[in-house]
């Protein structure tokens, strides 16, 4: 068996979307010999990302990403999306964009010779954000600027708003997955997604020192405690941004406080700032223009992946779970 019998595969599909796993294989290379693994993605703002993985074929010459161990490159160990979450920008300091979801994210993938570094097969995997069938509904009103997702099927569904915004303008992909989300009998979502054009209407304040509890700063804070809804409070213990920990511990103290108990706090310790979809490529440091400079984001690179899986679960099971109880549709 040569090295020009190789295949590389991407299975179940080579397109997908953007938050499901995917299995690379690499196939008919020589027993027990090295093999590279790459992929690269082009952002929609040109910036390149790029991983890399060594691997060793095994007897029958084949190399599984989900079963075998990377020796060395972007990551180590038994990584199945290992080349996706590791991708590093060739740009410093930048985040992967993905500002429209009508077209998917296209990553590519080359198996290389490990001694030579002869280029021995490609693939790449079409990850996209909306189902079929999915209506994209852009919405304006004065400044304010949205986006309506609405699933195939006769509704009315239970409607989110997501506020979630970076570096201005709207990110759409989390907002149009959730959308396109089902399971059992439970209804997909409306989901929309705002901004103002002045007024950034997320948290705007680094590293804050400051006690909010305290003379006037009490004013900036949220009432939570008249709220009837459920709350789902992610930490990210390692945020260097804010002091999320602090801040989650504080609010499920008020609620508990008032007698409430309509909360969950759910903390990952190793996990940066900027808690996105699964598999998206971890980001450690970013412009901040409230500070005017660069900043870290904090985290370590596979924990932050790790944490941003299990919290797209606990999402979709706790919309699931109120949303359901709450629909009278």
């Amino acid at each position: 068996m040569t090295y020009s019998q190789a295949r590389l595969r991407i299975l179940p599909s080579v397109r997908c979307l953007f938050d499901k796993l995917v299995q690379i294989k690499v196939e008919g290379v020589a027993p027990h010999k090295p093999v590279e693994l790459r992929s690269k993605l082009v952002d929609d703002k040109g910036v390149v990302f790029r991983a890399s993985a060594r691997y060793k074929a095994d007897a029958a010459g084949l190399v599984d990403v989900c079963r075998s161990p990377s020796l060395g490159g972007s990551y180590r160990g038994v990584e199945p999306m290992g080349l996706f979450w590791s991708m590093a920008p060739d740009t410093p300091h930048s985040k992967l964009q993905k500002k429209t979801v009508l077209s998917p994210a296209v990553v590519e993938f080359e198996a290389l010779n490990g001694e030579t570094g002869e280029r021995l097969a490609t693939a790449s995997n079409e990850r996209g954000c909306m189902t079929e069938g999915m209506k994209r509904i852009p919405l304006q009103e004065g400044r304010l600027r949205g986006v309506l997702f609405i699933p195939p099927g006769k509704g009315p569904f239970p409607g989110i708003m997501d506020l979630y915004i970076f570096g201005g303008g709207l990110t759409e992909p989390r907002a149009s997955l959730l959308a396109g989300y089902r399971t059992g009998d439970w209804h997909p979502i409306y989901f929309s997604r705002w901004y103002h054009g002045v007024i950034d209407v997320s948290f705007s304040v680094w590293d804050l020192s400051d006690d909010p509890t305290s003379g006037e700063n009490r004013a900036s804070l949220i009432p939570i405690e008249r709220a009837s809804c459920q709350f789902l409070f992610a930490v990210s213990e390692d945020d260097h941004n804010w002091n999320s920990a602090f801040f989650a511990k504080h609010a499920a103290a008020i609620l508990r406080n008032h007698g409430k108990e309509s909360f969950q706090v759910v903390s990952y310790p190793k996990a940066g700032h900027l808690l996105d979809v699964p598999h998206m490529p971890y980001c450690p440091t970013g412009f901040h223009a409230l500070v005017g400079s660069v900043v870290s984001f904090g985290g370590e690179p596979k924990a932050h992946s790790e944490a941003q899986l299990d919290l797209w679960e606990r999402v979709q099971a706790f919309f699931k779970s109120h949303l359901q109880q709450k629909s009278s549709f």
